[in-house]
Order: C-alpha cells, then sequence, then structure tokens
C-alpha cells in the first residue's frame, strides 16, 4: 500500500486501508472517502440505481457518477456536529449509508442519503427531514444533543459545496455595521426581550433551511405570541395543532380548516372523549402548505423585528 496514493475523488486524502467486501477492493482514505473498484458484465442491472451498458471495470468513489457507462444517483452527504459511537452492528440500508471515522471505526461521523435529484427542491425537503429525524433520535439514545452541519452535494465523484433548502430571497443584504451603533451595543448587552425574540426568530430561520416548517412556524410565532398582531392571530392555532399530539377543542380545529385548508385527522385510538385530532405532518400536501404558511410568516417576522430593532445596517 503507497502513501502517496491519493483520493480519486477530492484529490487530497491518503490511502490508509485496503479491504476486501463481497470480493470487491475497497480503498480508503484518509479525507473518509471510499473507492470501490468493481468489474461489471454488458447490460447487467446491478442495483436499482446502478446500470452499466458495457464491460468495465471502475472505481466508484462517494456514490456518484464515475465513468462512462456506469451511473449512480445523487445524493447529500451530512457531518455530525459530533461523532458517536455505534459499537454493535452497523447496518445500512438502500437509501441511508453510515459513515464511520477511519480511524476509530465504531465512532460514526457522517451519513449520506443517496437518490436524491439535486435539481428537486422536494426531493432535497424529504432528504432534510430524513436528516432531521434521525438527528432527533440519535438525540434520544444517545442523551445529548446531536445535529447536522450544512450538507455537501455528491456530484463527480466527490462533495461539491453545501446545500440548503430553498427559502426565497433575502429580503435584507448588510450594507453597514457598525458596532458602535447605541442600538446595537444596548442590544447585545442586555438580556432583553428583544434578543429572546431574535432567538426564536434564528432557530425559526434554522428550521425553516433544514425544510422542518413545523418547527420553523412554532419558532417563529414566539415571536409575536404576545404582540398582539390581529392579522396574525390565526397562526396561534396552526401553532396548537403542531405542538399537541391530539386537539379537542372544536374552534381550534376548525380554524386550522378554515385558514389553512388543513383537515385534522381523527386519533381512532385516543383516550379521549370525543376522540382527539391532530394534524397529518407527513402528509406531502399539509408539508406544502406548513412551507408556504412558514416563508409567509417568515416575513412578516423579518419585518417585525426589524421595525423594533432600530440599528441601521443599511
Amino acid at each position: 500500500m503507497s502513501d502517496e496514493e491519493k483520493c480519486p475523488g477530492c484529490h487530497k486524502g491518503n490511502l490508509v486501508k485496503i479491504i476486501n467486501e463481497n470480493g470487491n477492493t475497497i480503498k480508503l482514505f484518509s479525507c473518509g472517502h471510499r473507492n470501490v473498484g468493481i468489474s461489471l458484465s454488458e447490460d447487467i442491472q446491478v442495483h436499482d440505481d446502478v446500470s452499466v451498458s458495457k464491460k468495465i471495470v471502475v472505481g466508484i468513489n462517494e456514490g456518484v457518477n464515475v465513468s462512462e457507462g456506469l451511473t449512480v444517483s445523487g445524493g447529500l452527504y451530512f457531518e455530525l456536529t459530533d461523532s458517536v459511537s455505534v459499537s454493535g452492528m452497523k447496518q445500512n440500508s438502500s437509501k441511508f449509508e453510515l459513515i464511520f471515522d477511519e480511524k476509530n471505526t465504531n465512532m460514526l461521523k457522517a451519513f449520506r442519503i443517496t437518490g436524491v435529484d439535486l435539481e428537486s427542491n422536494v426531493q432535497i425537503g424529504k432528504a432534510f427531514q430524513q436528516a432531521y429525524r434521525f438527528t432527533s433520535f440519535i438525540s434520544l439514545k444517545t442523551g445529548m444533543y446531536v445535529f447536522h452541519k450544512r450538507p455537501q452535494k455528491i456530484q463527480n465523484g466527490q462533495l461539491s459545496g453545501t446545500v440548503s433548502f430553498s427559502i426565497g430571497a433575502v429580503l435584507t443584504k448588510l450594507l453597514n455595521l457598525d458596532m458602535t451603533d447605541n442600538e446595537l451595543v444596548a442590544l447585545l448587552g442586555n438580556d432583553s426581550k428583544d434578543n429572546q425574540q431574535l432567538a426564536h426568530f434564528a432557530a425559526g430561520q434554522r428550521a425553516l433551511e433544514d425544510a422542518t416548517f413545523s418547527t420553523a412556524i412554532k419558532e417563529f410565532y414566539q415571536v409575536i405570541e404576545h404582540e398582539n398582531i390581529q392579522r396574525l392571530e390565526k397562526y396561534k392555532f396552526l401553532r396548537d395543532g403542531l405542538s399537541h399530539d391530539e386537539l379537542t377543542y372544536p374552534n381550534t380545529i376548525q380554524k386550522i380548516q378554515d385558514e389553512f385548508n388543513i383537515t385534522c385527522i381523527e386519533n381512532p385510538t385516543s383516550r379521549l372523549t370525543p376522540k382527539g385530532k391532530y394534524i397529518d405532518i407527513t402528509s406531502i400536501d399539509i408539508q406544502n402548505i406548513l412551507e408556504t404558511e412558514a416563508k409567509s410568516l417568515r416575513v412578516e417576522i423579518m419585518n417585525f423585528l426589524d421595525g423594533r430593532i432600530n440599528a441601521q445596517t443599511n
């Protein structure tokens, strides 16, 4: 094994180990990439996402397009904010691949979600949701907060740039940033309601970019919950619907239907009388509604906070 051999994907990592898996030679590089040498025959379907048109021997790096005649669907690479120890069985699925540290192979450091069309906001949004749910599950099982960094695209055999879910154009671009501005000095130096509201807005912004629209709506609403803004009162009912496993107040259920065209579903196993209802956030139709409302509420909150906080940047 030569220490000089470089990763064919990023051309940065050094070869650290060669292993044999199911008859395939796998090269592990210090950058975390794996290169798999596979011999394929003409017109053989080797996987749901892999097809070949002629006999070739190729090195698959990062699970993407790597050679003429071989195509592998794109994906997203999510690096964890903290590595997680997994000492026992480690099993990937067809669309979800766990990535462990090359030196300590029990430490989960990242994961890949494959089969994602990087031109489709719908598919990117679903991948973000899966990533969010996975890290929430890991947080529960480990008892520590685990999230992921901005995911990277898997393109042309290597990682290429970060991606975030589309949330529309930036409403205000920074022109000036005067750290001696009295309003900014006061904002940074005091435990004010403004700072609490900014924290909720930032959390909502992050949730929106990660396509967790229900969380975004709940965080944005907390900014104006006690501000008595009549035109935004409807979001109280939506926030309530997204915050509870079951709803029992007929007025809340009806408002959610009337204001957002969301029909709450009766829980057949509910122990309440009458049976409680809930918003099915797994529905694609409802996710589309929540996305629209989260983006709309974001604009309202940005305008509200910009009017409240007088520190000038333009």
